[in-house]
């Protein structure tokens, strides 16, 4: 890719010569105050407000992805990008 910002995080070659990219950067350290939050038996308005900065958190990043050049038929990529996140748990959290 042209430049370092829209240079995928990882790329997987599939079937096809096509190209799947991938970014692996996520906003975790909101979740886990909210976690910390939980195990420390705090108020509830604490642990929404974690609730409430993380998913923000995880809006912006797929914001940011959107942006990217990381859908770009001149490199044969997929029509779509992926999104690490780092657990089941966590994924669960979100939806």
């Amino acid at each position: 890719m042209d430049t370092s910002s829209d240079r995928p995080d990882f790329t997987f070659t599939l079937p096809q010569k096509l190209n799947l990219n991938m970014d692996v950067k996520f906003p975790l350290d909101n979740y886990l105050k909210y976690l910390d939050a939980i195990d420390n038996q705090s108020d509830d308005s604490q642990k929404e407000t974690y609730k409430k900065i993380f998913l923000q958190d995880v809006n912006k990043r797929i914001n940011e992805i959107k942006g990217k050049n990381y859908i770009n038929p001149e490199e044969n990529t997929v029509d779509y990008v992926l999104m690490f996140l780092p657990n089941e748990q966590v994924y669960s959290f979100i939806n």
